[in-house]
């Protein structure tokens, strides 16, 4: 059996409707040279039943009771046949030519070392107000247009829709699995797996490339859209800014400011907006002390970086 030119990795826990709707999305698209591989950390059987329901000799489904979100994209990307991978959130949905764009965006030269997608909302509650548009990404959303581009440098690829070649994967080490969201973690909302895989891309001197066609409907649930919960991720998105700094040795951009361009994802607003912004730039820098001053989390020289 010859490779696919795709292999698309889902990771999904305990979400077996939407992580079917993702699934359909993909097997359902205009793209047929692709392999899903569907990596399931659920403690019962609906996911594995819900796949098998699919009946698409395409679908691979592995099961890990190693949780977290990096291990389970290791995983899928170890048992990978085809040269170039995509990855899709269980809570996404791959608009038509999703895989289209992604194969246009690694036919250019110099090739890409990684290619991320939009990330557009399916709103499952009313957007209010008050939610910065500058931090559209705590929701995985990103759009900054119709046109390729390279990413501005202070953007990387959001984990949630993005695609890297099968030999610079491994040749970077794959997913660092001291990052990522892990359901085992009780309370930790530690990301930046995809910040440190985008980062190391970059030290690599290759190319990070935004390409619009290569589109994906993101959910974002009603608990994501409340005060608490906005705090909240900040906090950890500064306690994982740290974490990754350490992991690469580089630094990534910081979590509480605006994007280098506009992300189209979410409306400006007013001064409801820019309060909360304030308010999560406090969330960031609490985050990011907490996890300096952790015991035994300050290695030597990280102060004088």
């Amino acid at each position: 059996m010859s490779a696919p030119s795709f292999s698309v990795i889902l990771a999904t826990v305990h979400r077996p409707e939407l992580a079917t709707a993702a699934a359909r999305s993909v097997l359902g698209g205009t793209w047929s040279d692709l392999e899903l591989l569907v990596v399931d950390q659920s403690r019962d059987g609906r996911t594995r039943e819900a796949m098998s329901a699919l009946r698409d000799p395409r679908l691979v489904y592995l099961h890990s009771d190693v949780m977290g979100l990096s291990h389970a994209r290791n995983l899928g990307a170890a048992h990978a046949r085809g040269a170039l991978l995509a990855f899709l959130d269980d809570d996404a949905v791959a608009e038509p030519g999703w895989l289209q764009g992604y194969s246009s965006a690694f036919e250019t030269e110099p090739r890409p070392g990684i290619v991320g997608g939009r990330l557009r909302p399916l709103w499952d509650a009313p957007r209010p107000a008050w939610f910065p548009s500058a931090h559209a990404f705590l929701l995985g959303l990103y759009d900054i247009g119709e046109r390729r581009r390279d990413f501005p440098s202070r953007d990387l690829p959001i984990g949630a829709n993005f695609a890297i070649p099968a030999d610079v994967l491994r040749r970077l080490g794959g997913f660092d699995e001291a990052l990522g969201f892990d359901a085992s973690r009780a309370g930790s909302l530690v990301a930046g797996e995809d910040t440190a895989l985008g980062l190391r891309v970059r030290a690599a001197g290759l190319r990070v490339v935004y390409e619009p066609r290569a589109a994906a409907l993101h959910h974002v649930a009603p608990g994501k859209l409340t005060p608490s919960y906005f705090l909240s991720r900040l906090y950890w998105a500064g306690r994982s800014h740290i974490r990754t700094y350490r992991v690469v040795g580089a630094v990534p951009a910081p979590a509480g400011d605006a994007a280098a361009a506009p992300n189209r994802a979410l409306p400006p607003g007013g001064a409801a907006q820019r309060l909360a912004q304030l308010a999560g730039r406090a969330a960031v820098l609490a985050g990011a002390t907490v996890e300096l001053l952790a015991p035994g989390g300050r290695r030597a020289g990280d102060a004088a970086r």
